[in-house]
């Protein structure tokens, strides 16, 4: 099977949107006069299409990423109240049973678990509200929130194949480790939710789209990694400082923080794997679109 896909026949793309077209092009539906909204060319263009997608569809990225923090900060709450009791009972120089622990152990992993599950269903429907808003198409969020759940469970069984694929490289040796968490990391979100093995495994995608291009890969992942990193500290001292001491204002902050910041990171990738795409073949912010529906 080639590693160039042809596009989609044109019956597959959505139809014109009516009304004029997205603020950026100047062009006719599909080609944006070209300079298409989600094919970057360099870094540049990279960060500053993102930023044009970011302030398009900012508001109903940020509606999912928030519904779906909504599970997970409910969750928290009654684990917050009790991680703050045991604190007392630690600074009382009490004694906490192995069963305390035990408990708490297990109320935490639950969390974690569904907060991996609602992050994931909320990423993958930003993705879906982000490329038909780029394409000037409808985009509502009931559609994105169903669409996020078609695609999460097999994205969650690649995640796992490929985290501890990445896992084991970091174990024989770190090398092996970095290069496959990166090339999973810029890609594996994109050929899931596009392409559903249309262009081959998942396995072979992923590697295919970074051929040749790993070294810019893991530069512009660094950046991302790094710009997280840093506003993530900033906002940890702010919120540190606005919550005036309670856990539950801190977890209630740092929530709606973290939908804000996944509506920038989902946007950047998305405008990374439809440059990984375009250097394999031409596609167009229109051709996606199609694949999102087929």
């Amino acid at each position: 099977m080639s590693s160039l896909p042809p596009p989609l026949p044109p019956g597959s793309y959505p139809p014109p949107p009516p009304g004029p077209p997205p603020s950026w092009s100047s062009g006719p539906y599909g080609s944006y006069g070209g300079d298409d909204p989600l094919v970057s060319r360099d870094l540049g263009s990279w960060v500053s299409k993102s930023v044009a997608l970011v302030k398009l569809a900012w508001k109903p990225m940020l509606v999912v990423h928030l519904v779906a923090a909504i599970p997970t900060f409910v969750l928290s709450v009654p684990l917050v109240v009790w991680l703050d009791d045991v604190n007392v009972r630690v600074d009382r120089a009490e004694t906490i049973s192995g069963g305390d622990v035990l408990q708490l152990l297990g109320a935490s992993l639950l969390v974690g678990i569904v907060g991996v599950l609602v992050s994931t269903w909320g990423t993958l429907c930003s993705f879906w509200i982000a490329a038909r808003t780029a394409a000037g198409a409808d985009a509502s969020i009931a559609d994105g929130l169903r669409f996020g759940l078609r695609r999460l469970f097999p994205y969650l069984g690649w995640v796992l194949c490929c985290g501890l694929l990445s896992a084991v490289g970091f174990l024989a040796c770190i090398a092996p480790g970095v290069w496959l968490a990166v090339t999973f990391y810029a890609t594996l979100l994109g050929v899931v939710a596009f392409e559903q093995g249309r262009y081959g495994s998942t396995f072979s995608r992923c590697f295919a789209l970074v051929k040749g291009r790993w070294w810019e890969t893991f530069g512009r992942m660094l950046l991302l990694l790094l710009a997280n990193l840093v506003v993530g500290g900033l906002v940890s001292v702010a919120v540190g400082l606005v919550s005036l001491g309670s856990s539950l204002l801190e977890q209630f902050f740092s929530a709606a923080v973290g939908a804000a910041i996944g509506v920038v990171t989902t946007t950047l990738l998305l405008v990374q794997y439809a440059d990984m795409r375009n250097r394999q073949h031409p596609v167009t912010t229109a051709s996606l679109v199609g694949e999102l529906g087929a």
